[in-house]
């Protein structure tokens, strides 16, 4: 299944910038569906079908804020909004880039390297 959805490198890829997806959390721009990262280990519970569409997280987002500003007045819904990304479903996978980048960090051998520069 993963052969199929893995970016295909053609020359029309290549030139296109909205050809295909090419890089986490950009947007389809005809289906609007996110491209999402997720844990190889556990590739057998991702489903492309479910990942989130720019609607969908603006409504989460909108819905979110909705519920919130019921019990708090206008200066206390400003102070305490936070991120809209965690108000949505892309937190999950916000969670999973963010672990894939520290583990890129801690592997760095170049924070070795400037260490010993004399």
């Amino acid at each position: 299944m993963i052969q199929y959805a893995y970016p295909r490198l053609d020359i029309n890829v290549t030139k296109g910038l909205n050809h295909l997806l090419k890089s986490p959390f950009c947007i389809h721009p005809k289906t609007g569906k996110i491209c999402t990262p997720f844990n190889p280990r556990t590739v057998e519970k991702f489903n492309p079908d479910t990942v989130p569409t720019i609607n969908q997280l603006m409504a989460e987002v909108n819905e979110y804020d909705a519920e919130l500003q019921k019990h708090l007045t206008n200066e206390e819904f400003m102070q305490t909004r936070g991120k809209d990304y965690k108000k949505t479903s892309l937190v999950k996978s916000i969670q999973v880039f963010d672990e894939f980048i520290r583990k890129l960090e801690d592997a760095n051998p170049s924070k070795i390297d400037t260490a010993m520069e004399f």
